[in-house]
């Protein structure tokens, strides 16, 4: 549970089901994050299972316990990890729960060892979930009829065009350096997010626009990388981070255009983020992207690790305000049509009661 798109998706499944005839207990593997003790103080059942890097039988062990006290009717994994523990937990006594996978897209990342390991744990599952419908054609070919494969893409709530921010947010959003132009990326400083292109493509924009901003939202392992780049670059006036939040909305708000530059994706929720705030995009053209940003309709979509062209097509929105807003007007309206929260709460609520 810690800052991430998978992890927001979770915790909206989460509040969006619980009482609604869903019970539900969540299991962390290495660590709480910043999202655990709120749902606790809400009243949610979490465990943190204290998982060791590699295979740890006994984190496998204390969630077949878990498992076996709380007796469900579907175990729900969201990553290799996971599925690969509750395997492991299964192996050690007999769970009759029914199985479904989420693909989040991390696992196209995985090592060959790991990525047919992961096929044959798919094959045993009794519905794999992927968020793009790129991703599920792709499986599809790889695991032919030997899974059950649907496609639930996520979904946000939609905001108004000038939302009010309340004060939780607003303590969240950091003072504007300047009166000038915002850009903000909110994504983690890992890979396979590409912070990198869009500080070289703000070196660029910063000669055009000497007041211009960049807001970098997020955490990781990365970030010191990602500081000593700005700092390289000679970026410091034009770079803000905000490390550590999970409250994205005031920072968005305050854009001009929203980014994301990476090399993998399934369906980043950090997108719908932005397009539910009405704002236009401007990212790299990987995985389920193209599914959500239609380019030159919501925003324009770039080759990834290209900072030349995100520079480019970041000052043209700059440069022209009317296109921006009316690419932002089509984003939000893309959002409520297509990618709504209460749909996809829907859809999980479904393959939930069917497979109970």
């Amino acid at each position: 549970m810690g800052i991430g798109g998978k992890e927001r998706f979770l915790n909206a499944l989460i509040r969006g089901l619980h009482g609604n005839g869903f019970d539900m207990h969540v299991c962390c593997l290495r660590e709480r994050g910043p999202y655990y003790d709120p749902l606790c103080q809400d009243g949610y059942a979490l465990s943190f299972l204290a998982k060791k890097r590699g295979v740890d039988v006994a984190a496998a062990i204390r969630l077949k316990r878990i498992i076996a006290d709380f007796s469900p009717d579907v175990v729900h994994t969201h990553d290799f990890t996971s599925l690969f523990l509750f395997s492991l937990a299964s192996r050690l006594g007999a769970l009759p729960a029914r199985l479904v996978v989420s693909l989040h897209g991390g696992h196209v990342r995985l090592s060959p060892g790991k990525q047919a390991l992961h096929s044959a744990l798919l094959r045993r599952c009794d519905v794999a979930i992927g968020v793009s419908q790129r991703q599920v054609e792709r499986l599809r070919a790889q695991l032919g009829t030997r899974a059950s494969l649907i496609h639930i893409p996520y979904g946000v709530e939609p905001m108004p065009m000038h939302p009010s921010t309340d004060d939780r947010e607003a303590a969240c959003a950091p003072s504007p350096l300047s009166d000038g132009p915002v850009v903000v990326m909110a994504a983690r400083f890992e890979k396979p997010k590409d912070q990198d292109s869009l500080v070289c493509a703000m070196r660029q924009i910063a000669e055009a626009f000497t007041s211009v901003e960049c807001i970098l939202a997020g955490s990781g392992r990365r970030l010191r990388t990602i500081q000593a780049l700005v700092a390289e670059q000679g970026l410091d006036r034009n770079v803000r981070f905000v490390v550590g939040t999970t409250e994205v909305g005031a920072i968005i708000s305050q854009a001009d255009v929203c980014v994301l530059s990476s090399f993998h994706e399934g369906l980043p929720i950090c997108i719908l983020e932005y397009m539910a705030a009405h704002k236009p995009v401007v990212a790299s053209d990987v995985g389920g992207v193209c599914e959500m940003v239609r380019n030159e309709k919501e925003g324009f979509l770039v080759e990834p690790g290209d900072p030349d062209a995100l520079a480019d097509r970041i000052a043209f929105l700059l440069r022209d305000p009317a296109t921006a807003k009316q690419m932002g007007k089509r984003a939000g309206e893309r959002v409520e049509k297509q990618f709504q929260l209460r749909t996809m709460l829907e859809a999980y609520a479904q393959q939930y009661r069917a497979l109970a």
